[in-house]
């Protein structure tokens, strides 16, 4: 017995749903946007944001905006500690230098040991290639490209298994020798290390002597004719010495290479000049944002959470942009549409975000790495998140094992601007994998009127290099 015509219809018409859902970027796709228009206004009709929930939604907006200011000037002081805590503290390593900062942009899917940063000051002419990048106290690789017009730099970071770089480590401890002249092991260093240890152990490479090996590492190629900027990286730290299986020794950095550059330095010769100073660079721009309402959920599933919104990928949508409500972050782009787009909230499952705390008793700026999101147990409660602590926290003054930390939004991801506000939590002091909840003061899914990062508009025209 043959299919009827509507039994073939239903049948082709959803095996056209089924190709077009793993072709989310076809021609046919966007017609489909539009041949399904009119059930946008169905669903703004029907929008629990504009009827059901008016009264909940208007005292979210009202809380939204009594927070702002507030929210603006933790963020913009967040920034200015960042750069602080970025320079070096130690003298040995601050003397005749001078130091550029720079905020992580990307990483490359085909490069991943290669990082994109923008000068947060007008030096690009001064760049040259293979000056050292540090952050903190800590090296993390070498300049491998400029371009001066758009400000931007290339980071060739120590992770590569083509880097190396001359090392000397100080096995009977740094309190014996504060300024680092004492002879120690020579080794060179570069790449990762095969080793269960969680973060970023770097391979130690033709080690002076193959016995016992413990201490810091500091770069140390000042002998190496080959290395033209070695007095620039001396003493910087790589990471102290352990030992990745029997006989073999690898050091484990002070930075989460792998999720925890946010931000970078690039060290020149101290110039008669002075430095210049900081670009004023606002997040909160009006012209790094674009307005976007929300008309309905987008997400029939419970177990999912997400919204649509009116912003086109003609008017500038692109997916992973950031989505916002005043300083705090909403989500993400997942779908940018022929009409609207489909974002997918902080409570959405697998959705992720590199984040960096202010934690109570701790002055500098945490970075927490990446975040990944496990859902909500309830529609409106803490978010979930699976969190990596891979350098661990200082337990409190009173021994207790967790520290109330306000959690922002770090760099280095195509879409997310840092500094915005995400929430709340208490952060286990333990290394190691964790569960966290992040409790949100809003319920942004009463919100209405959302904005759009426009930050990746440029950067996603750009190639890898």
């Amino acid at each position: 017995m043959g299919l009827s015509s509507s039994r073939l219809l239903y049948v082709v018409l959803t095996l056209c749903m089924v190709v077009l859902a793993f072709l989310p970027n076809a021609k046919a796709t966007r017609w489909l946007d539009i041949c399904v228009a009119p059930a946008r206004f169905l669903g703004e009709l029907a929008s629990p944001l504009g009827w059901l929930a008016r009264g909940e939604a208007r005292a979210a907006a009202n809380a939204l905006e009594n927070s702002i200011d507030s929210e603006l000037a933790q963020s913009r002081a967040l920034a200015q500690d960042e750069r602080w805590f970025a320079l070096p503290d130690e003298q040995r390593l601050i003397t005749k230098r001078r130091f550029v900062h720079a905020q992580v942009v990307r990483r490359f899917s085909g490069a991943p040991d290669r990082i994109e940063c923008e000068l947060e000051e007008d030096a690009a002419l001064e760049l040259v290639l293979g000056l050292p990048v540090v952050l903190s106290n800590s090296f993390v690789g070498r300049v491998s490209g400029i371009d001066v017009e758009s400000r931007r730099l290339i980071v060739h970071l120590v992770t590569d298994k083509e880097f190396r770089v001359g090392a000397r480590s100080q096995d009977f401890g740094e309190a014996e020798d504060p300024e680092g002249t004492a002879p120690g092991v020579s080794m060179v260093v570069g790449g990762l290390a095969s080793t269960l240890r969680s973060g970023t152990p770097l391979v130690v490479h033709n080690p002076e002597h193959r016995g016992s090996l413990s201490g810091l590492v500091r770069v140390d190629e000042v002998r190496d004719a080959r290395a033209p900027f070695g007095e620039l990286s001396a003493g910087f730290h790589l990471g102290q010495l352990i030992e990745a299986s029997a006989g073999r020794f690898a050091v484990a950095p002070e930075v989460d290479l792998e999720h925890g550059l946010f931000r970078v330095v690039v060290v020149l010769p101290a110039g008669a000049t002075s430095a210049p100073e900081a670009l004023d660079f606002n997040v909160y721009a009006d012209e790094n944002w674009s307005n976007a309402r929300a008309y309905c959920s987008g997400e029939p599933a419970s177990w999912r959470e997400g919204l649509k919104i009116d912003l086109s990928r003609r008017a500038g949508a692109r997916e992973h942009a950031a989505v916002a409500a005043g300083t705090r972050l909403v989500g993400f782009i997942e779908r940018a549409g022929a009409l609207s787009s489909d974002v997918a909230m902080l409570g959405d499952r697998g959705v992720s975000v590199p984040a960096q705390a202010r934690v109570d008793g701790i002055v500098a700026p945490v970075v927490l790495g990446r975040l990944i999101s496990l859902g909500r147990e309830r529609p409106g409660g803490p978010v979930r998140f699976r969190w990596d602590n891979v350098q661990g926290l200082p337990p409190t003054a009173s021994g207790e094992t967790s520290r109330r930390a306000v959690v922002f939004t770090g760099a280095g991801e195509l879409g997310v601007p840092r500094g915005l506000f995400i929430g709340e939590t208490m952060l286990p002091c333990s290394a190691g994998e964790h569960r966290i909840e992040v409790v949100e003061p809003v319920d942004a899914r009463l919100l209405r009127e959302l904005w759009v990062w426009r930050g990746i508009e440029r950067d996603t025209r750009e190639g890898a290099p």
